[in-house]
């Protein structure tokens, strides 16, 4: 990208009256936005204009790229969270080789409108992307959304690498630009680990969600929505949510449970689940004796998990979000009806937890013995 074009825009650009007026007559436009836009074309008007008068003025003028961005700005959607997604590289690397590696993508990603920021912090390393995602199927002057795509480079493993990135389609652009450059880096490239049921039968990939509900440390307490769809393609939620949350809070095994057995027998697997876990915390019921400690689960902060594959049809494209958390009210005894600001420590830390339950699970399941 030029600088011109940095400072400029396109030079190339139309806009006709139907697109300018559908984006002016949106509640996010002010009249003051619009008297703004008339003064800097030299163009001066009553502060109590009406909107409609202020709006018939502007959509007779010609605009160039910058007037569009300009309004374009009022009306751009908010950057909302995306799923989250990690890809694991069996190879050993250190903070210096991932720069080198991003230093390269940095290059690449000169010509796109994609700002990278790179922040190194003992074993991690984590990329800022900026760019703009833009919804062709929105009217003109609603498609485009600011976003900030942040991906985190973990090498602290002995034996791997950890990519975390947001499960979006600029989010895989930057992580297969990120392991090319850093396959580039080793004598030998590695092929990523990645959670893929494609090429294995339905039950598995049930079994697998099945797994996910047991998470070190916590315990479920509740199942909120589970998705299946059988081998024709057909999708269905129908009561199979309520059928395994009180499998799951009875105790029982899932996996020998009417319900899963019912899936596995009618070539129906689940493809997403939305469920609420709560950690174990420590109650102190003698201060100077360690030995008395209680553990509960009951007085503890509940969060609500997400994991999906993005491809149902084949079970591909796995990812997950930490969505929500109630947060425990100590005076009350119980949980908060409405959810509390999720932090980035517990956000990091289910996630972490969440993709090491997956890939144990995929590890597992895929094996010569998983499959028998």
């Amino acid at each position: 990208m030029t600088e011109e074009h940095k400072s400029v825009g396109n030079r190339l650009y139309f806009m006709n009256d139907k697109n300018i007026r559908d984006g002016l007559t949106a509640q996010r436009v002010k009249s003051e936005h619009l008297i703004t836009f008339l003064a800097k074309k030299g163009i001066y008007v009553a502060q109590d204009s009406s909107k409609l008068r202020l709006i018939d003025m502007v959509q007779t003028m010609r605009f160039d790229h910058a007037d569009y961005l300009y309004i374009s700005s009022l009306l751009e959607n908010p950057d909302r969270r995306d799923n989250q997604s990690t890809t694991e590289l069996p190879a050993d690397f250190n903070v210096g080789k991932v720069n080198t590696a991003l230093t390269a993508v940095t290059t690449k990603l000169q010509s796109k409108e994609v700002g990278i920021k790179v922040k190194a912090s003992g074993k991690k390393v984590m990329v800022e992307a900026s760019y703009v995602d833009t919804d062709f199927s929105k009217a003109p002057m609603r498609q485009r959304t600011p976003k900030t795509a942040l991906i985190e480079i973990d090498v602290s493993g002995s034996k791997d690498t950890s990519i975390r990135f947001p499960a979006n389609e600029m989010g895989k652009e930057l992580r297969d630009l990120i392991v090319s450059e850093m396959n580039k880096q080793l004598t030998q490239s590695v092929k990523p680990i990645e959670i893929d049921f494609e090429h294995h039968p339905h039950e598995l990939r049930t079994k697998f969600f099945t797994k996910l509900l047991s998470l070190d440390d916590y315990q479920i307490f509740d199942v909120i929505n589970v998705n299946v769809r059988n081998a024709r393609g057909d999708n269905e939620e129908n009561d199979v949510a309520s059928q395994l949350r009180h499998v799951a809070l009875s105790g029982k095994n899932l996996l020998t449970s009417n319900i899963y057995q019912s899936l596995a027998q009618n070539k129906y697997n689940i493809y997403r689940m939305s469920w609420k876990v709560r950690k174990a915390v420590t109650i102190k019921v003698d201060p100077k004796d360690a030995s008395k400690d209680v553990f509960s689960f009951d007085m503890s902060d509940c969060f609500t998990i997400e994991a999906k594959f993005d491809d149902k049809e084949r079970s591909k494209g796995f990812n997950y979000k930490v969505k929500a958390v109630h947060r425990y009210n100590k005076s009350k005894g119980v949980l908060n009806v409405t959810t509390g600001q999720l932090n980035n420590h517990e956000v990091d830390e289910l996630s972490k937890l969440l993709v090491k339950s997956a890939t144990a699970a995929f590890v597992e399941l895929t094996s010569d013995k998983g499959e028998e």
